[in-house]
């Protein structure tokens, strides 16, 4: 099964995204690439320039590959490079999830994504080689502390086209999501200067929505001694 994704920066990231997802049963790796280049995977340059990257931006990228390169009936997988998907935690692979959501006439799998962070919520400056060891903790982050959108599309028949960031499919009354979900486990919160990155990244203004994400983390990570807040979800954890 092909998996389309898009590379902008922390390509340290790769190696653990490659090794997952051909556990997952992912043999080709659609790669829209906006500079770097990936070893093992198809690169496949963007038709927008970098300085013009917004995750609506971005969905226009994976709609083109997915015309391009996706049969219609055929599934793949979609994911940005943090982004890790499961379905039951390990017991079935995304093709045997697949197959599961076809029988049930189902053409679209979403999950639901839950942040890793480290045990204290501080931002490690590299990745260790076990990242799932490395971040333990398994909180909502992106919505609690963010404001933000946790729904994302993780496979999807060759037709169907998905909104920015890939968090939903595009409207149709043919598009039928599977009652299993995936669990989206979002490597995010790591790097050596956390505070000057999503400083760039507010400064970049790519969108009100993602702005003021970007700027409440901001905020928290300056009440926090520059950590996640790891109690947020103590009741949960």
């Amino acid at each position: 099964m092909k998996l389309i994704f898009s590379v902008l920066d922390r390509t340290d990231l790769w190696p653990h995204f490659r090794a997952h997802y051909q556990t997952q049963g992912i043999t080709q790796f659609l790669c829209i690439t906006y500079g770097p280049q990936l070893d093992d995977a198809t690169m496949i340059p963007s038709s927008i320039p970098k300085q013009s990257f917004t995750g609506v931006n971005d969905a226009t990228q994976h709609n083109r590959v997915l015309q391009q390169f996706v049969s219609p009936n055929e599934w793949c997988a979609i994911a940005d490079l943090d982004e890790f998907s499961i379905v039951d935690e390990g017991n079935s692979t995304l093709v045997d999830a697949c197959r599961q959501a076809q029988a049930d006439g189902c053409n679209v799998i979403s999950g639901v994504m839950q942040d890793r962070l480290t045990k204290d919520g501080h931002f490690p400056a590299h990745l260790e080689a076990d990242i799932w060891t490395q971040f333990p903790l398994q909180l909502d982050i992106t919505n609690r502390v963010l404001g933000g959108c946790k729904d994302k599309v993780v496979c999807l028949k060759g037709w169907v086209r998905v909104g920015g960031g890939h968090h939903y499919p595009i409207k149709a009354d043919t598009v039928f999501p599977w009652h299993i979900k995936a669990t989206v486990h979002h490597f995010k919160w790591w790097g050596a200067n956390p505070t000057q990155f999503f400083t760039h990244r507010i400064n970049e203004g790519k969108g009100q929505w993602y702005t003021n994400e970007l700027q409440r983390l901001a905020t928290h990570l300056e009440q926090h001694d520059g950590h996640i807040d790891t109690s947020i979800e103590q009741d949960n954890v």
